[in-house]
């Protein structure tokens, strides 16, 4: 559009009719460029279509031949900005989109009309010095009709210097000018907005960068198609990059040569792989060997030192860990922190939020590219070794007393990476460390709450441990510790005794006189309270708690393994051995006394009095609780009730300090046969199919009796199965037997069972072939 004369008289004259502009219609303004709002909407209208018809081209703008894919929200996002504010950046990791994603939001602004836009690359361009007058002649360039103009600076990282001094100098000169730069790290100058590019998601809900590496396949091989068999090896190749656009595109073109399960496996050696980029590509965009080169030649060397060495590094790390391997370099652990930041701000690596101190992570295709030159310099054994060294070093006295105090345990917690990345170092050189650092996991995660469900690492690495390693006495105690932990007291009280035998301490070494007693409660079976309390005192002067937790439990099971037998003639004493449990005061084992005096009250066909204790334990979240209401309705007639309570109690579980109880398990399985022998066919599947309709608190609601009688009521038709269940028929899927399908997730037979039959009458399936077939048909294209 051209630039139009004032009116003879002086005046202004509308852009759209010619008209004079008189000050009253233009609202008393001097500077109004259109008559009325008519002429005005006019000239918008002809400004989108001599845009969208090519009649006012971006000045440089590169043509985008390839489909842009996700971002939607980040275009939005920087419209806005543009809108707000004159100085708007966009930076992000090497690969991550910033080029065309500011292409894609400038081409937007122009046809829109808002913006006239003046592309300007600077990657050719090698002196700072340079950018103002090439930004100047490409701005003189442009006809200008007094419209707001847009520049995009592209590439601006390598001469950021310049950038910033040309940046402040032409938005003071240009005031109808705005600019949109992109640089792997901002311009820091006042006013500027500075927007990061992430990569893009790869999950189910938003798949954005699975879309992106399906259509740049489909370039390649025009057959190729997202399938059951190569979805999840898609997502693998996009979460392991990162979801970076650039590397994500490199990965699809090598589907022409490999198929997608083989590019999973060849991407632990990225850097080599993804070499070939498209031909009209810039040079840096070719691999990715020359978009990350592109930031790291341009670091200084403290930089590039502690970039090479904290590639050794696996996930997040903080800042010792990192001034922990840059020692290997010959950094100073006193420049860690600013030369972080550096890195940080010039993209090569991501700052973590959510934690107390500054943590950091490096991108996949940045540790692949610092990992070669890590290994070009020789310094990648020694960073490795001062990460054992710093990762032992923080296990203290744990070897001495295999007790582990809160902080050691908070350390593991936030460095379990870091952790298990040495542990896979040292077992390949053989170091008699491991067996150490093994035990110091296993006490950690035992400290941190988490019940174990197989023995644990400890008990791992003793397979393998020679017989005079230093550290075999705390392995086999916390071996013993996590066995008991996870219910396998057998095997627990073998550790124990061999810890006991492999001390050479002095008799009244701590580790020796926790295991002494531990071995006594997991082998006594003794329901002699006096002898009992007179053990447990000796485990409260040792300070142990978890020592204590287990052998209480031990003493429970002890009582329970013998209630059938003994519950009516010996009750008394049983009473005595929960009353002691119930004095420690500890939560979980009071809770399970409390469960087992239930049973006991079971056992003596007191059923209402049963039945108000596991109500009350109800409130204290104890699931296996309802494996108690099965027996009280069982004992009651209640046989519809019992089929539906069972059916809720095996959805949630045994605790592991009960599992494994014999004449437990009998009266479980006892009691569907009874109750299905007093009902019609009918009535019993009826009764189940709303038991495994029950969700958490309709379940606990129903075993208090608080809601209506709920086996009068049809079952749910098209619930969603639960994560166990969707598990176990994806296993059905693969054809594996109801024992395998246990043995794989850690449950029992009968629970697997149960939950089959709970799948099979939710969904009106007949046989396993028939659920087979429906999980690959629903969830599978659900999945994709």
């Amino acid at each position: 559009m051209r630039r139009t004369s004032g009116a003879p008289g002086g005046g202004q004259i509308c852009r759209a009719c010619g008209c004079e502009i008189v000050a009253q219609a233009a609202g008393g303004r001097h500077d109004a460029k259109f008559c009325s709002n008519a002429c005005r909407q006019r000239a918008y209208r002809q400004r989108v279509s001599e845009s969208r018809a090519g009649a006012a081209p971006t000045v440089g703008l590169l043509e985008q031949l390839g489909s842009f894919v996700g971002r939607e929200d980040e275009l939005l996002a920087l419209s806005r900005f543009i809108r707000d504010d004159r100085l708007v950046t966009v930076t992000g990791a090497p690969g991550a989109g910033k080029t065309r994603l500011a292409v894609e939001a400038a081409a937007a602004e122009q046809r829109r009309a808002r913006h006239q836009v003046v592309y300007v690359e600077l990657a050719s361009i090698s002196d700072p010095a340079q950018v103002l007058s090439r930004v100047e002649a490409e701005l003189a360039g442009c006809e200008h009709d007094g419209d707001a103009r847009l520049l995009v600076l592209d590439n601006c990282e390598h001469v950021l210097g310049g950038c910033s001094r040309t940046v402040n100098a032409i938005l003071s000169r240009h005031p109808d000018l705005r600019v949109l730069a992109t640089s792997r790290e901002p311009l820091r100058l006042p006013g500027e907005v500075v927007h990061v590019v992430n990569g893009l998601p790869w999950t189910s809900g938003d798949d954005a960068a699975v879309r992106l590496f399906v259509e740049r396949a489909v370039a390649v091989v025009p057959g190729f198609e997202l399938t059951d068999d190569n979805a999840e090896d898609v997502r693998e190749i996009c979460a392991r990059l990162d979801g970076l656009p650039l590397m994500i595109e490199l990965a699809a073109l090598r589907v022409r040569a490999f198929p997608v399960a083989e590019i999973v496996r060849r991407l632990g050696d990225s850097a080599s792989l993804l070499t070939t980029g498209w031909a009209t590509a810039a040079p840096r965009h070719q691999s990715l060997r020359a978009a990350v080169g592109w930031s790291y030649d341009r670091l200084a060397e403290p930089e590039r030192a502690l970039a090479r060495t904290a590639s050794a590094l696996s996930g997040e790390f903080g800042v010792e860990a990192a001034a922990t391997v840059a020692a290997a370099a010959g950094v100073e652990a006193t420049a860690v922190p600013e030369l972080l930041a550096a890195l940080e701000s010039k993209s090569l690596l991501v700052a973590v939020s959510g934690s107390d101190e500054a943590r950091f992570r490096m991108a996949g295709s940045v540790r692949h590219f610092a990992r070669e030159h890590l290994a070009d310099r020789g310094e990648g054994d020694r960073a490795r070794e001062l990460l054992a060294d710093w990762i032992v070093d923080a296990t203290g006295d744990f070897s001495q007393h295999g007790v582990m105090g809160g902080e050691t345990a908070d350390f593991f917690r936030i460095e379990h990476q870091h952790v298990n990345q040495v542990l896979t170092w040292l077992r390949s050189r053989g170091d008699d460390r491991e067996l150490l650092l093994a035990s110091a996991a296993d006490a950690a995660d035992l400290m941190k709450g988490r019940r174990p469900t197989v023995c644990g690492r400890a008990a791992e690495a003793l397979e393998s441990a020679s017989a005079a390693n230093p550290y075999r006495g705390v392995a086999l105690s916390t071996a013993a510790v996590v066995s008991g932990a996870a219910g396998d007291f057998e095997r627990a009280e073998s550790f124990a005794r061999q810890a006991i035998a492999t001390s050479s301490a002095a008799p009244h070494d701590f580790l020796t006189s926790r295991m002494s007693v531990m071995a006594y409660f997991l082998s006594a079976c003794s329901t002699d309270s006096a002898d009992l309390r007179a053990r447990l005192r000796v485990t409260t002067q040792l300070g142990d708690t978890m020592i204590m937790v287990l052998c209480l439990y031990a003493s429970m099971r002890s009582v329970v393994a013998d209630l059938d037998l003994m519950a009516l003639r010996r009750s008394s004493s049983v009473i005595d051995v929960l009353d002691l449990v119930r004095e420690s005061g500890l939560t979980g084992p009071t809770r399970c006394a409390d469960f087992v005096h239930g049973l006991l009250l079971c056992e003596q066909e007191r059923y209402e009095e049963a039945e108000e204790r596991f109500s009350a334990l109800l409130d204290e979240n104890v699931t296996c609780v309802f494996f108690g209401f099965v027996l009280t309705a069982l004992g009651k007639g209640e046989y519809a009730r019992t089929l539906t309570l069972l059916v809720a109690a095996e959805s949630r579980g045994l605790d592991e300090s009960l599992a494994g109880i014999g004449w437990l398990s009998e009266r479980l399985a006892k009691a569907e046969v009874a109750a299905r022998a007093e009902l019609s066919e009918s009535a019993a599947e009826k009764a189940l199919a709303v038991g495994s309709a029950l969700n958490g608190p309709e379940a606990v609601r129903f075993a208090r009796r608080e809601s209506a009688d709920l086996a009068a009521a049809p079952k749910r038709e098209g619930r969603p199965l639960s994560d166990r269940e969707q598990k176990i028929a994806s296993l059905v899927a693969k054809g594996l037997t109801n024992r395998q399908i246990a043995a794989q997730m850690y449950l029992s037979v009968r629970t697997v069972e149960t939950h089959l039959r709970n799948i099979r009458t939710a969904r009106g399936l007949n046989t396993r072939a028939h659920l087979a077939a429906w999980y690959s048909r629903h969830y599978k294209q659900q999945r994709v």
